[in-house]
C-alpha cells in the first residue's frame, strides 16, 4: 500500500510548516500523530510506544534529551489540539518549532540519547563517540 507524502505549500518554510502539510494530509479521525525527525538516529518502536502510553490526559506527550530540552520533532499530538494550536499560531512558515511548544499542554518524557540529533558532521562524531 502507498503512503501518503505531503509537503510545505511553500517549500523551506521549517519544520512547522511541514507539521501543518502533514496535518492536512491526514485522514479524518486520525486521533494521534506521531512526529519523527528524520535525523534521530537512536530512535525505535519502544520510543514510540512510551511516548504514545504518556499522553494521558495532556494534547501530546514530548520527548525529553539529556539536557532536558524538549524535542517537538520527536513526540505523539493528539490531532485536534494540534490543530488548534496552528490554528492558534496562524502562518507556520518560517515560524519556530518552540511556538508549538508554547501552545500545547504536554506531558514529558526522558528518552536520553533517542532524542539526539544529528545536524552537522560534528554532531555525528560526538554521537558515534558515545555510542555504546
Amino acid at each position: 500500500r502507498a503512503g501518503r507524502w505531503a509537503g510545505e505549500q511553500r517549500a523551506g518554510g521549517g519544520p512547522l510548516a511541514a507539521l501543518a502539510a502533514g496535518l492536512r494530509a491526514l485522514p479524518p479521525g486520525s486521533g494521534v500523530v506521531a512526529v519523527l525527525a528524520a535525523d534521530l538516529p537512536a530512535i525505535g518502536a519502544g520510543t514510540i510506544h512510551a511516548l504514545l502510553r504518556t499522553i494521558d490526559e495532556a494534547d501530546g506527550a514530548v520527548a525529553v534529551d539529556s539536557t532536558g530540552r524538549a524535542q517537538p520533532l520527536l513526540a505523539a499530538y493528539r490531532t485536534a489540539a494540534l490543530a488548534r494550536a496552528l490554528a492558534t499560531i496562524g502562518q507556520p512558515h518560517g515560524q519556530p518549532m518552540r511556538r508549538l511548544l508554547e501552545t500545547l499542554d504536554l506531558a514529558r518524557l526522558e528518552v536520553g540519547r533517542a532524542a539526539e540529533d544529528i545536524d552537522t558532521p560534528g554532531d555525528l562524531a560526538r554521537w558515534q563517540e558515545g555510542r555504546p
